[in-house]
């Protein structure tokens, strides 16, 4: 097992997260554990904030694959941090999409079609709607 050592460049909770994501595909090692996970994804939830991170809407346009869900209301208490996540099984095929709006009409600024699907086996449960884009707090809001 390779372990990646932080750099200056790299934060370590994008280790975890890393790790967390080669290990879902079967590339390398164990899963990190839940609380770790939540720990990584409040840790760079914080530095987006603190950093004032804005993400371009057009990386966000394809298919995700979902691998961990993270608690309803995660947060830090004492620098530790409180809730637990899981991780989706991997007999069932979870995913977010993302794309822009087909027709023309329709085609506001921030303004995306997002898809919720999960599958198992043949069987597909998808929910697709509109969504609203706000790229300077990085919040994605839908019904």
């Amino acid at each position: 097992m390779t372990i990646e050592m932080p750099s200056p460049a790299m934060p370590p909770f994008t280790i975890t997260l890393s790790q967390a994501a080669k290990a879902f595909r079967g590339e390398l090692g164990m899963l990190p554990t839940s609380e770790a996970m939540v720990n990584a994804l409040l840790q760079a939830e914080q530095e987006a904030k603190q950093e004032r991170l804005s993400i371009a809407l057009e990386s966000l346009i394809g298919d995700w694959q979902l691998c961990y869900t993270a608690p309803r209301k995660p947060r830090f208490r004492e620098g530790i941090a409180i809730g637990k996540g899981f991780y989706a099984p991997r007999f069932v095929r979870a995913q977010i999409s993302f794309y822009l709006p087909t027709e023309l009409a329709d085609r506001i600024p921030g303004r995306v079609e997002i898809g919720n699907q999960v599958q198992l086996g043949s069987l597909r449960f998808r929910l697709t709607g509109p969504a609203m884009y706000s790229g300077k707090k990085n919040l994605l809001s839908f019904d």
